[in-house]
């Protein structure tokens, strides 16, 4: 826990007491730095503060501001209606510091109001020494298992973990995973740019021994490489572990289907014999492990990624699922979306291969024409599977299927890790009875972005026209850049400005753009 200075801490309480008393015409909240909420790992060596501001008047405004870093900076009183993107202008700020910070405002009337709540940013590496992690990979392992032991004497009173990779990975502390982010970091040309991601993982460690550990895949990268850092203060002092030549490494049983490329982002194969459920937890034989390589860093320079990281936006779960020939079965989620799948298999027996083929459309009968003549398809592009009661079914996949390969340890499933599809349907086949209603879901992976903005009118259609498009927009958004479709191209060539005025009113996307951008 970090510690008000007395005299700040009271002040603070004195503003809560004040503001309960009264209500300023205009009051500062939601106070940001680099555009996000207390956040970790700030590069900048002038980060930018911003507010917003909460009023019942009309018409009302700020004519002046005053900012307070404790024991750091007093800004002073500064006339000025600015509330975004003011540079911090204290003395120069220390690596992996904590910084709390308020702010108050003038109205029209020149009167003061009650000082903000209390927020927080947390400095990242902002010199190569503050970097003690080296650089490992495991060659020729297309989704490692990589993890390193370390002690502590007590309980940290404050630990971040930042992990420094273009390739996939999930971030795991004693068997916990870090964070609720998903398939991280954001895509980027790693020839111009790479992603540092810190993580607060106070709580998720303890006295005594303790494990970080890795789940890698290649994703977008053209290697697995990655450095991690954990940087706490124990008894007083600060702690510092990361990688090295001591980690271990193990294939985890993932690997990925397809050759990442137009029309061919393929899926993953999972199998389940392989895996190990306390690969993570300290304490664990590691005889069977290998030593982690050395591995060369990638080119671009890092750039610390407050977000948009991605998040798991909507669980839905399945509408309908309809039994085809050759004992296969048909699931309908009712929608399309961008994501993942959750399913829970019948019991198999172990070496049992199930495989699931993800569509975004489905052509009964074969027939393939529109009311404005025939649409072209790409024989690589289709799947068709014959229906119970006779005739087929054509289903679009561009070469979307993932694989399972039971352990025979009953209470089975499958979920994607480290790929996505672009469906409506999925069609399972290699199951000896139909999967039950309750048991798939579908998970909508999107840029994590609030609300900003909302329509509602009088007519339904209208009303429907404009969920349409937001539901469009979430689902192309993953990785913080913006695509045409998720399941063969995922380039986004320009993409983004295209959908700059729907994003922008519907949702809060300063940190989006500013990566997208960059």
């Amino acid at each position: 826990m970090i510690h008000l200075p007395h005299r700040f801490a009271t002040a603070v309480a004195l503003a809560l007491v004040t503001c309960s008393l009264t209500f300023a015409a205009v009051l500062p909240i939601k106070l940001r730095c680099e555009s996000a909420e207390n956040p970790l790992g700030i590069d900048q060596v002038k980060p930018c503060l911003g507010w917003m501001l909460q009023s019942r008047d009309a018409g009302a405004r700020q004519t002046a501001y005053q900012i307070e870093v404790a024991d750091t900076w007093d800004s002073g009183k500064v006339a000025s209606d600015l509330s975004v993107a003011i540079p911090y202008g204290g003395p120069a700020l220390e690596s992996g510091k904590t910084y709390q910070w308020r702010v108050r405002v003038w109205d029209g009337a020149g009167e003061a109001s009650p000082w903000s709540e209390v927020a927080r940013w947390t400095m990242g590496k902002l010199r190569p020494g503050d970097w003690s992690a080296r650089w490992i990979g495991a060659p020729d392992d297309p989704a490692p298992w990589l993890r390193g032991e370390f002690d502590l004497t007590d309980q940290p009173a404050s630990a971040t973990v930042t992990v420094h990779s273009h390739a996939y990975y999930e971030l795991y502390v004693n068997g916990v995973k870090a964070g609720d982010d998903v398939l991280t970091p954001a895509v980027a040309d790693a020839k111009a740019q790479t992603f540092t991601v810190t993580y607060d993982v106070a709580r998720l460690l303890k006295p005594g021994a303790n494990c970080l550990g890795l789940w890698m895949s290649k994703g977008w990268a053209e290697r697995i490489a990655v450095r991690v850092q954990l940087d706490a203060v124990v008894d007083g002092r600060k702690v510092t572990f990361g990688t090295g030549p001591d980690w271990k490494t193990r294939p985890s049983g993932y690997r990925h289907i397809g050759r990442w490329n137009w029309g061919d982002f393929g899926g993953e194969r999972v199998d389940a014999s392989v895996h190990l459920p306390d690969w993570a937890k300290p304490g664990l034989d590691t005889g069977g492990w290998t030593a982690a390589a050395e591995a060369p860093a990638p080119q671009g320079a890092p750039i610390n990624l407050v977000g948009p990281l991605n998040r798991i936006g909507e669980r839905i779960p399945a509408k309908k699922i309809t039994a085809l020939a050759d004992g296969r079965y048909e699931i309908d989620f009712g929608t399309n979306l961008t994501g993942w799948l959750h399913l829970k298999f019948p019991p198999l027996k172990a070496g049992q291969v199930v495989r699931m083929h993800f569509a975004d459309h489905l052509f009964p009968d074969g027939v393939h024409t529109s009311p404005i003549g025939d649409i072209a398809i790409h024989a690589a592009s289709c799947i068709s599977f014959d229906r119970a009661g006779g005739g087929h079914n054509l289903y679009q996949t561009y070469q979307q299927t993932s694989e399972f390969v039971a352990a025979g340890l009953g209470n089975e499933e499958f979920q994607h890790k480290f790929n996505y599809s672009g469906f409506r349907y999925v069609v399972v086949e290699g199951l000896d009875t139909a999967p039950r209603l309750d048991d798939a879901t579908s998970l909508l992976v999107e840029s994590a972005l609030s609300d900003a903005g909302s329509f509602e009118c009088s007519d339904p259609l209208l009303n429907r026209i404009h969920q349409a498009n937001k539901w469009t927009m979430r689902a192309l958004n993953l990785g913080a850049y913006y695509v045409d479709c998720p399941h063969r191209e995922r380039m986004g060539y320009g993409d983004g400005q295209v959908a700059l005025q729907g994003m922008m009113m519907n949702f809060d996307s300063s940190l989006f753009y500013a990566k997208w951008t960059r």
